[in-house]
């Protein structure tokens, strides 16, 4: 998380998607990366879905482009 508030706070970085990959299932944890700028946010294994990331990345590169 700390990487994605230093990027974000770039202006020339800013506008590029992040996808958090987290084990924690605590709401706080999500919530908190929402607001330094995650756009998705993702558990990593064992719930991890390959084609729900592809999903999301898909979504993503259509928002950028409307």
């Amino acid at each position: 998380t700390e990487v994605l508030a230093i990027i974000k706070k770039n202006p020339r970085l800013a506008s590029v998607p992040f996808v958090i990959f987290s084990s924690s299932k605590e709401s706080q944890t999500r919530e908190y990366c929402f607001s330094l700028g995650a756009d998705e946010f993702l558990l990593k294994p064992p719930t991890f879905d390959y084609s729900e990331f592809i999903d999301k990345l898909k979504e993503m590169y259509a928002n950028l482009h409307t």
